[in-house]
């Protein structure tokens, strides 16, 4: 086994986000286990709330700008992942070009894979 690198930690992650509501795919994730909840009749539910909590404890501040690149990548999570909203649709919803939602889409994934990293402890995991 080797250990976990914090790149394949966040392909992982933009992986299962990517199939938040598939829970077969959820089921067979690496992240099931690593995150401690694998082989449970619940893991996809546990991972998607794991998922959906984290992404919510990103949500900045009522101070921060409305426009600031914090709340981009905020509510680019929450529309992509978790109400599963298109890219192009998402765009609209902020006034944004697509190309601007897949910049703040990666900077949001990382910024959530640190805080995963973290929370968890994942960086000396092995896979």
């Amino acid at each position: 086994m080797a250990a976990l690198t914090r790149e394949e930690f966040e392909g992982y992650l933009r992986d299962s986000l990517s199939h938040l509501y598939d829970p077969n795919y959820l089921r067979a994730t690496p992240l099931a286990r690593l995150l401690g909840v694998a082989g449970r009749a619940n893991t996809p539910t546990v991972l998607r709330r794991i998922f959906t909590q984290a992404i919510e404890s990103l949500e900045p501040s009522p101070d921060e700008p409305l426009h600031s690149r914090t709340w981009r990548m905020y509510n680019t999570l929450l529309y992509l992942y978790v109400q599963k909203m298109n890219q192009e649709k998402a765009a609209d919803k902020m006034a944004l070009s697509a190309r601007q939602v897949r910049r703040d889409r990666t900077a949001g994934v990382r910024a959530l894979a640190d805080l995963l990293w973290e929370r968890y402890g994942l960086g000396d995991r092995q896979v």
